[in-house]
């Protein structure tokens, strides 16, 4: 008898652990969820800010800029699209515009106009933007990446 109930409770246990296994892998952002004007151009300052930062520190990953640049490029058409409806077409680029130039002056100040300082940016904004620019690829550079085989040349 007491068999027979661990193995009902064990079964609703994996049934209910399974059915929030599958509510969680629902993809954060789709075509269909819409965002903010501002959340939009937010992302595509980040990115800007991400690839000022690539160019002033020339390294390996330069080849990373193709990527911020294909992300910005697309909160920014994503950010323009959102902004025709929210103001219409008459002042959805100048709207948007002051958008851009307010949050650039805020996220230049906060790395104190200096690029080194980008990790303040990544740890506020990437894990958001990544989701609301996702086209489903993971691309994901959160620090230098160590190469341990390279480490035991030295």
């Amino acid at each position: 008898m007491r068999l027979k109930w661990k193995g009902q409770s064990l079964c609703l246990m994996i049934a209910f652990l399974s059915a929030q296994v599958l509510a969680g892998d629902e993809p954060k952002s789709s075509d269909s969820e819409q965002h903010t004007v501002y959340e939009y151009v937010t992302c595509a300052v980040y990115y800007r800010m991400l690839i000022g930062a690539l160019k002033s520190n020339p390294s390996d990953l330069s080849s990373l800029e193709d990527v911020y640049l294909d992300q910005m490029n697309r909160a920014i058409s994503q950010g323009r699209r959102a902004a025709r409806k929210e103001w219409g077409a008459q002042d959805a680029d100048k709207e948007f515009d002051l958008e851009w130039q307010s949050e650039y002056g805020e996220m230049t100040t906060e790395i104190d106009k200096n690029y080194s300082k980008i990790r303040k940016l990544k740890m506020k904004y990437a894990d958001s933007c990544d989701q609301i620019t996702s086209t489903g690829e993971q691309i994901k550079l959160t620090g230098t990446p160590v190469l341990p085989a390279l480490a035991l040349l030295d």
